[in-house]
């Protein structure tokens, strides 16, 4: 009886141990690593990942920690890579702001150098270049009416008349109606200057620059039309596809990501275009080769007017 005894006590002894190991091993220890990594997690490290073949509860459990700690990874990275690019699309903006008012204070001092030599010309077209920088600026806001944004124009194509002396004259369609409308400041501006640059440029004499502005089942319709060289078939076909690549992009900075450094301005233009009015504004391209190119921009009244 004494030895059953000791048996009994000694197999109740091992019989413990081994179910104490099943314990710890099936229900302590995985509750201490979930533990151990949600600690991690909150401090800050989201790399840990729970290791296991197991396909109960506990199994289930630390898969779910994993799928989490992978996700709550991506959220933080893309808010702070988005924090990042508005951190520097600011600071590009602050110091852009710099630039035109050191610009156009330095203007007047050489248009009144110019006035005291009586160079008219001279004078003319800084004063004008002067007037353009300060109202890019325009208190800081985001958009120009349409009457407004001829006026900018207007500064910008007389400093152009007078160096290409004269080759070309403007005329301005402005349809009343239209000139309270808001639209998004230096819009037109990229338009403007390739018309002249690269379409009446090459003119002699006779040149036309028509800005025009009309309303159309329900869109501010913009047209800037010149009689220059015109644009080729294959050319045209470039310019088709960075619309549609504009159109195609969905992230908010996607003319900043972009590699292309190929019809720059048309980018901005269409990209800021994008981010404004959203996918119901256009732009078109018609044009020539020795007839003259049009460009026509659809913008939304309702988003026009909300702004």
């Amino acid at each position: 009886m004494r030895q059953f005894t000791y048996l009994i006590i000694a197999c109740s002894f091992v019989l413990s141990m081994l179910i104490s190991w099943g314990i710890y091993n099936r229900i302590a220890s995985p509750l201490g690593q979930l533990k151990n990594a949600m600690k991690g997690l909150i401090g800050g490290d989201y790399d840990i990942r729970l290791h296991t073949r197991r396909k109960d509860e506990f199994g289930y459990l630390m898969d779910s920690y994993n799928r989490m700690a992978e996700h709550q990874k991506h959220l933080i990275q893309d808010h702070y890579e988005q924090q990042l690019r508005i951190a520097r699309t600011e600071l590009t903006f602050l110091q852009s702001q710099i630039n035109p008012h050191f610009l156009y204070n330095t203007l007047n001092s050489i248009y009144w150098t110019a006035q005291n030599y009586e160079a008219e010309e001279i004078s003319e077209m800084v004063l004008n270049l002067s007037h353009f920088f300060r109202l890019s600026l325009h208190k800081g806001q985001d958009t120009f009416t349409v009457e407004e944004t001829i006026t900018h124009l207007s500064y910008y194509l007389r400093v152009q008349q007078i160096r290409f002396l004269h080759c070309f004259q403007v005329v301005y369609e402005i349809h009343e109606e239209t000139k309270t409308i808001p639209v998004l400041k230096l819009l037109l501006q990229p338009l403007v200057e390739n018309a002249v640059i690269h379409g009446l440029e090459q003119m002699k004499s006779n040149g036309l620059l028509v800005i025009s502005s009309f309303l159309q089942q329900g869109k501010l319709m913009i047209t800037v039309q010149d009689n220059g060289s015109g644009i080729s078939g294959q050319r045209l076909q470039s310019i088709y596809q960075v619309i549609q690549e504009i159109d195609g992009k969905t992230a908010p900075f996607s003319f900043l990501e972009s590699p292309g450094k190929e019809l720059y301005g048309l980018r901005n233009v269409c990209s800021r275009m994008k981010m404004f009015y959203g996918s119901d504004a256009h732009i078109r391209f018609e044009s020539q080769l020795g007839v003259g190119t049009t460009v026509t921009l659809e913008l939304p009244l309702s988003s026009t007017t909300d702004e």
